[in-house]
């Protein structure tokens, strides 16, 4: 079932999620009505004829009539809207014929990117097409050798400056080696670079955190370089960081990991036009955390819409990695009754299961969790996190999020979901009973 937090997510502006709540009303709207699958109503607008707007529950997917160029638009948003606050507004009906063929149309397009991904071609076309893949990749990977030889070089002379120096570097100064690392075609290069610019040097013990991030930029160029050496599974870790994307339709043809799933976080990004969205999930049986990503330009619709606090039954096939992490969603469904994953009760455990995917990947950084039983506490104008044998570790939050999980645990444990790291974990919400609350401000770091 939507809730308004869940639907605010999903706006993408405070323009839009206003006009989005105005619309939540049932005499906005011509016709309303709804099944299991979809939403749908129509909605007098400027001109003549009514706009069209409906909503795909599998996945959160939208379309409508309007003319605006935002997605969801304030129609489907209202729509949403009126569905977590006035259910009965939207009576159950069969769709009509341009929602049915719109649905019908999504599902077909589903079911053709999994069948291109796995039909025959004629006996000469994959020869043909290997030659040409195998001449594309050899002209890619001498490209990516290059920018990665010259990163290199770079590190060692930006180390011999001292630390000391790079907050005196202008924007440029950072700007300049990630485009040449684009220019590479190595985007997982540019985006390690971009991480150096974004620290903020303000902070106390700033120079610790720039050292890890330019060690691991640093062993990373060197693993590429003798990625040969490395096993398979590494290998792949290698290549995803530097940029060697897997194909998501041959993913999609594997069979994946099934059950449910809980939304824990959306954070997002916009550089230069192109948005990042990093979705954070954790498996309700098994705790198994899982990262989806999503890069779209502005104006074109979100390819993904997940919503931090739904839980969904859902099939998620991993990427090849040493520690499988990123993945894609093969296929899923909204579930109304949210879940309360497993987790663990003390930081010992935490920084076990840390240490031993560090042993099997260096570049292991981040995963989300459940911390099950740990109090909140607030101490030298600081956020602390104690568990369940009273040992304590520093939160890392904004302002309104912290005083929102204080709020909330009135000095008592509370379960919470965490975006664990071995500096300074990150708050990504709270469980109360199997409600979800997200917290922080969507911003993608």
């Amino acid at each position: 079932m939507l809730t308004d937090d869940q639907v605010a997510a999903l706006a993408p502006d405070p323009a839009s999620l206003k006009a989005g709540k105005d619309l939540a009303k049932p005499g906005k709207w011509l016709t309303l009505g709804s099944t299991p699958q979809a939403l749908w109503g129509e909605c007098q607008g400027s001109g003549a004829n009514p706009y069209q707007a409906q909503v795909d529950l599998g996945n959160l997917g939208s379309k409508c009539t309007c003319p605006s160029r935002k997605f969801p638009c304030k129609h489907a948003l209202g729509l949403m809207f009126l569905a977590a606050n006035q259910p009965a507004a939207l009576a159950a009906a069969a769709p009509p014929q341009w929602v049915e063929e719109w649905l019908a149309k999504r599902a077909a397009n589903a079911e053709k990117k999994v069948k291109a991904a796995t039909e025959e071609a004629p006996p000469e076309e994959p020869a043909k097409r290997a030659k040409a893949a195998a001449k594309t990749a050899e002209k890619r990977q001498a490209r990516v050798a290059d920018g990665v030889a010259e990163l290199q070089l770079w590190l060692k002379d930006l180390l011999r400056g001292g630390l000391l120096t790079m907050p005196e570097k202008p924007p440029g100064f950072w700007q300049n080696v990630a485009a040449r690392m684009v220019d590479a075609q190595a985007p997982g290069l540019a985006n390690g670079v971009r991480s150096l610019a974004d620290l903020d040097f303000y902070a106390d013990q700033w120079q610790p955190v720039a050292l890890e991030k330019l060690t691991r930029l640093y062993l990373l160029t060197l693993a590429y370089q003798n990625l040969d050496t490395l096993p398979t599974d590494l290998q792949s870790e290698v290549n995803n960081l530097v940029g060697f994307n897997q194909k998501a339709e041959e993913l999609k043809a594997q069979t994946g990991v099934t059950g449910r799933w809980a939304v824990l976080s959306k954070q997002t990004r916009t550089d230069d036009k192109l948005t990042t969205e990093k979705y954070w999930l954790i498996h309700a049986e098994t705790a198994r955390p899982a990262l989806i990503l999503n890069f779209y330009f502005v104006g074109n619709p979100t390819p993904l819409a997940l919503v931090p606090g739904a839980t969904l039954e859902a099939e998620l096939v991993y990427y090849q990695a040493a520690l499988p992490l990123r993945a894609l969603i093969k296929q899923s469904t909204l579930v109304k009754q949210a879940t309360l994953p497993m987790g663990a009760g003390t930081w010992g455990l935490l920084e076990q299961t840390h240490a031993a995917g560090l042993a099997r990947n260096p570049w292991y950084n981040e995963w989300p969790v459940g911390a099950m039983g740990f109090t909140p506490l607030w101490s030298n104008q600081r956020l602390w996190l104690s568990d369940q044998e009273g040992r304590v570790r520093p939160l890392q939050t904004d302002p309104d999020s912290r005083w929102a999980l204080l709020a909330h645990s009135g000095g008592q444990p509370v379960n919470l979901a965490l975006l664990y790291r071995a500096d300074q974990c990150q708050v990504l919400g709270y469980w109360h009973g199997t409600s979800y609350q997200p917290l922080g401000d969507g911003k993608l770091a």
